[in-house]
């Protein structure tokens, strides 16, 4: 709050040059409090302010980036007002057709994707660094953790009526009573109750969930669209995709980095499904890229050049064109590796990343050959879903290869990424498996 007119002041003036856009008209928000609105109609001098309800955002800027010209839309989150009186929502069900008529059928009391946060906070091989303002980063980590864990039916029924509960230490600490474990406190557990923990959660996560919409799916026989913070979740995710019998889209920003687009679809529907995931800031030093150049003694390279760097061992760092929309890095904003490579995997979480040990990779590899090494079909242009590595490429491919055998999956067509499909295309010539390792460059 302190630095909320600052902030905004450098998005202003960071638009205003980029874009070369000072005339403002409507603000469409949401989740801002009296006073920041008006510091939002001071900074930017805007004529109306409109706020907008949380998932219907979720869901009409997920629904415009789909294939799909009528669908049944999840958006599940740890929170999202529904008016700007602090209506909250945390698992909303939608029928929604490009039409523009996106009608809400459920609301259920179900915050799946909070109480699945929150059990990161006990787990001491987590790191953390302050844990309720970097609470959100939590899912992810947990998610990777879940993998070394045992599924414990035991605790099943406390876990579902966990995630049925408000979200507060309060209800994580009166689970840890029903199962046996401290959670009442940061860092409490750890090693084997800890892997457990997280496996049994993602487990009964998966669980509510798909329990919460099979009535749905079984009414109106459609399409499925997941979005809200829940979208992220790629195991979820790869259960849909596989167990609900309809297909299954997820969009590149499903998370509240969403929202906005949301808001420009619900008040101009698109005519057409849009795609966005490469529309975000330009390099914004790219004005200084000749003196790089002399700097750095730098030279321009090539699709097989690159792969020859590659095949040696080598880390590449990629930022290129627009940063991606959403929070993974597609291929813009990107760090490659050799997906064969066995010890690539620890050079990265330990010497670049810094991250935790256990933190898994994903490959990206040309949609034409997804089949031939990954148990999937179809396309995952934003790393949505996790299939298995197929059985003969597992111990090739061991850096990508998540502890349960999953692997959170890119797949590129020329026309979403010429980049990455070039630079596959020079790696088979190459004589090495079409299959790149892709993580974050956002250090």
């Amino acid at each position: 709050d302190e630095n909320f007119k600052e902030v905004l002041i450098k998005v202003r003036d960071l638009i205003k040059e980029q874009y070369d856009i000072d005339d403002w008209g409507t603000c469409y928000y949401a989740e801002a409090k009296p006073a920041q609105v008006e510091i939002l109609k001071e900074v930017f001098g805007f004529n109306h302010m409109e706020f907008m309800s949380h998932h219907i955002s979720h869901a009409a800027g997920s629904l415009y980036q789909s294939p799909f010209d009528e669908a049944l839309i999840i958006s599940s989150d740890s929170g999202g007002w529904e008016t700007d009186t602090l209506s909250v929502a945390t698992f909303c069900i939608f029928h929604a057709k490009k039409n523009g008529e996106i009608n809400k059928i459920a609301s259920i009391p179900l915050d799946a994707c909070g109480g699945y946060t929150l059990l990161a906070v006990p787990i001491s091989d987590i790191k953390k660094q302050d844990v309720f303002t970097d609470y959100l980063r939590y899912a992810g980590k947990l998610m990777g953790l879940s993998g070394y864990g045992n599924i414990r039916p035991g605790w099943f029924d406390a876990m579902k009526d966990y995630f049925y509960l408000p979200v507060r230490m309060e209800s994580l600490k009166q689970l840890g009573e029903r199962i046996g474990l401290d959670l009442s406190d940061i860092n409490t557990i750890t090693g084997q109750d800890a892997y457990d923990l997280a496996a049994t959660g993602q487990y009964v996560f998966e669980q509510v969930t798909i329990n919460a919409i099979l009535p749905f799916v079984k009414r109106y026989q459609l399409p499925i669209i997941s979005t809200g913070g829940g979208g992220l979740n790629v195991l979820l995710n790869e259960r849909l995709r596989t167990e609900i019998g309809y297909p299954v889209f997820v969009p590149c920003n499903p998370n509240d980095c969403g929202l906005a687009f949301g808001f420009m679809a619900l008040r101009n529907p698109p005519d057409k499904q849009i795609s966005i995931q490469y529309n975000n800031f330009p390099i914004l030093d790219i004005n200084q890229l000749q003196d790089y150049i002399e700097k750095y003694g730098a030279r321009q390279t090539d699709f097989k050049d690159l792969a020859r760097l590659l095949c040696k061992g080598k880390i590449i760092g990629v930022m290129r064109g627009n940063s991606e929309v959403g929070p993974r890095a597609l291929g813009n904003r990107s760090i490659l590796c050799l997906a064969t490579d066995p010890e690539v995997k620890e050079r990265l979480n330990n010497g670049i990343k810094n991250r935790e040990y256990w933190r898994p990779f994903g490959p990206v590899i040309k949609a034409q050959d997804v089949e031939r090494y990954f148990e999937f079909s179809g396309e995952s242009p934003f790393m949505s879903y996790a299939p298995k590595v197929r059985s003969q490429y597992k111990e090739k491919l061991s850096s990508v290869v998540h502890a349960d055998e999953t692997t959170r999956l890119q797949t590129v067509t020329f026309t979403q990424h010429a980049f990455f499909y070039g630079l596959l295309t020079a790696m088979s010539i190459e004589g090495h498996l079409p299959v790149i390792l892709n993580t974050s460059f956002n250090i």
